[in-house]
């Protein structure tokens, strides 16, 4: 709480939607949505909930702001410079080439900001492994808290992680978007790049080729929606690319699927060539092949 400043909370939050505004604009950033929608409820913690000393980002007793949107940093830093944790000065080098305000919040030398964040999701569990850390009247055994990083790109935190850094007996996923709920695994990842010879062939005489696709699929998160039977659309379309190809002389110029590693795909293409005298079955089978996939969104166009 802030006792000593010459504005009430809801005046803060005008000023930072006005800071908020004028960073985006001014250094054509993005995110300007998710920061407004945050305002007030930023405002209100920092002047009237919070027990924080700009005089003294660090003190020990302090309490502690985990903010899990990350992509809202413009609305933390105007309020944090509202609120006289650095000059609002410092408000002008957002999002510019070596700015320690980065688009989404960063911990990196500036002050407030208690942790970089950015991935959703992960703001619950690390909250949570804070509290755990830092509370005195939370009976609890040994405890470790382990927060890695980078994980939806690169998985860097979980590879960099060695043997031995660990001692407890029992992992508890906090990676969670729901309060109260523990996971006892998490989503994972494999890749596999795989090289085999091929000649390549000349387009045979009499053939028309057609690009296939299967669009429209519900897609989802590799973690929280892999449980739910959604299409693929990858596996489906080598599924009919596999059943028709002896039946079609069916001849693969070209595929491409998928655009993330965490996400189940939902949109995959393929470029074929078929007999000419085989359009008619092509037509019947793309239609029964429709049919089976629940979708009306799978397509077919001949190319010249």
């Amino acid at each position: 709480m802030l006792e000593n400043m010459k504005m009430n909370s809801s005046e803060l939050a005008r000023n930072v939607r006005i800071d908020a505004i004028r960073m985006v604009h001014e250094h054509h950033a993005s995110h300007i949505a998710s920061a407004l929608s945050a305002v007030d409820i930023l405002a209100v913690l920092y002047h009237d909930i919070m027990h924080i000393d700009p005089q003294d980002p660090q003190m020990k007793n302090r309490d502690r702001l985990i903010m899990s949107k990350g992509h809202a940093g413009v609305a933390v830093y105007a309020t944090l410079a509202e609120c006289g944790f650095f000059d609002k000065e410092e408000l002008r080098k957002y999002y510019s080439d070596g700015s320690v305000y980065s688009g989404h919040v960063s911990h990196k030398g500036v002050l407030g900001v208690e942790f970089s964040t950015g991935s959703l999701g992960h703001g619950l569990g690390v909250a949570a492994g804070m509290a755990m850390l830092t509370a005195t009247d939370i009976p609890h055994g040994p405890l470790e808290v382990l927060i890695t990083a980078t994980e939806e790109t690169g998985m860097d935190g979980a590879n960099g992680l060695k043997p031995g850094v660990l001692k407890g007996d029992i992992l508890l996923n906090l990676d969670s978007e729901t309060e109260g709920e523990l996971y006892v695994g998490c989503a994972g990842g494999l890749d596999s790049t795989i090289e085999f010879n091929y000649k390549e062939e000349a387009v045979p005489a009499q053939v028309k080729a057609f690009r296939l696709g299967i669009k429209g699929l519900k897609g989802g998160h590799s973690g929280m929606d892999i449980n739910l039977g959604r299409g693929n659309s990858n596996k489906l379309l080598f599924r009919f690319l596999k059943t028709y190809a002896a039946e079609l002389g069916i001849r693969i110029a070209s595929v491409s699927g998928g655009t993330l590693r965490n996400a189940i795909p939902r949109e995959s293409f393929a470029l074929v060539v078929i007999p000419a005298a085989n359009e008619t079955k092509l037509q019947a089978a793309i239609k029964e092949a429709e049919g089976i996939y629940n979708t009306p969104r799978c397509i077919r166009q001949t190319h010249q």
